[in-house]
């Protein structure tokens, strides 16, 4: 029934946005900014003596995880569509 594969699909689709969320969340969450002195982007440095951790770059994270949310968004969509089509079959049957 075409409706049921929409409907599997749809849900495959969200799990994978879901799963996406959760990673890049758990990207975010785990960068730590430590630096001393001036802040610079690139490789570990070292000012004066003192070392630097990198400035993380979060946009890349930030983007990806509005794009995630964007299919979980879609996907949930195809299953509504899903769910009513086969409300629809229901409906004609009986």
């Amino acid at each position: 029934m075409k409706s049921s594969s929409s409907l599997i699909t749809g849900l495959q689709a969200f799990q994978r946005a879901k799963q996406s969320v959760t990673n890049l969340a758990s990207d975010i969450h785990s960068t730590k900014v430590t630096t001393k002195g001036n802040a610079h982007i690139g490789n570990d440095v070292s000012v004066n003596g003192n070392s630097m951790r990198k400035v993380p770059e979060l946009n890349p994270s930030l983007v990806n995880l509005r794009v995630a949310e964007h299919h979980a968004k879609a996907s949930s969509e195809i299953i509504k569509n899903a769910i009513q089509a086969l409300g629809t079959l229901l409906d004609i049957r009986a």
